[in-house]
């Protein structure tokens, strides 16, 4: 299955938060996924090194089998709003 998501209005932390756990938060975005809009998500780097979304209410859940994929959405959003900044 294929997940239809779209990462919009992403922001770039100036510096990563890094939190207790060791996770690192990169920015946040909206997540278009049909039929909701959710805004306050996180572009977050778990300590294994892979990229993981956090949404912003534990209460909305992403299917198990869309997370890797709406996770290098978003990595590739973050990527390309660095281009747009660093330019």
């Amino acid at each position: 299955m294929k997940a239809d998501a779209k990462v919009v209005d992403f922001a770039i932390l100036g510096t990563p938060q890094t939190k207790r756990n060791g996770f690192k938060v990169l920015g946040h975005f909206t997540l278009l996924l049909r039929p909701m809009r959710i805004e306050g998500c996180s572009l977050v780097v778990a300590p294994n090194g892979r990229f993981v979304v956090w949404t912003p209410d534990p209460n909305i859940k992403v299917a198990q089998w869309a997370k890797a994929e709406i996770a290098e959405t978003a990595r590739l959003a973050y990527v390309e709003t660095q281009k747009r900044v660093a330019v």
